[in-house]
């Protein structure tokens, strides 16, 4: 399993550099360049009705430093049967509303076997 770490701070499963999920996925199908995944997992914290302050709604509530990742990423060296079998997965992001606004720092192309 590798290990996952986060920056994306504003997501409801983040917590310090990990995620709160015991799985997460990530998308882009015919990517060719990490800019082209996405990590379909991310759902944006909410703001609590009467307050300033971000309302954690993780789904565990234990952070999680190895996640299963099930990838879509048919061109990434790292995936194996829709499953990353890299050693260590970023999932980067800053400002995010959706999940198109994340992408997979590990992103490795198969075929030029470098990030791009």
């Amino acid at each position: 399993m590798p290990k996952l770490k986060c920056n994306v701070n504003n997501c409801r499963h983040h917590h310090d550099i990990y995620c709160c999920k015991d799985r997460v996925k990530i998308d882009g199908v015919s990517a060719k360049c990490s800019d082209e995944t996405c990590c379909s997992s991310f759902k944006e914290q909410e703001k609590a009705k009467d307050t300033d302050y971000l309302v954690e709604m993780a789904e565990f509530s234990v952070a999680n430093e190895y996640v299963s990742i099930t990838c879509e990423s048919e061109n990434c060296l790292h995936n194996k049967k829709k499953t990353c079998h890299a050693n260590c997965v970023d999932i980067i992001g800053e400002n995010v509303r959706n999940k198109h606004d994340t992408t997979c720092g590990s992103f490795v192309n198969r075929i030029s076997k470098s990030k791009i």
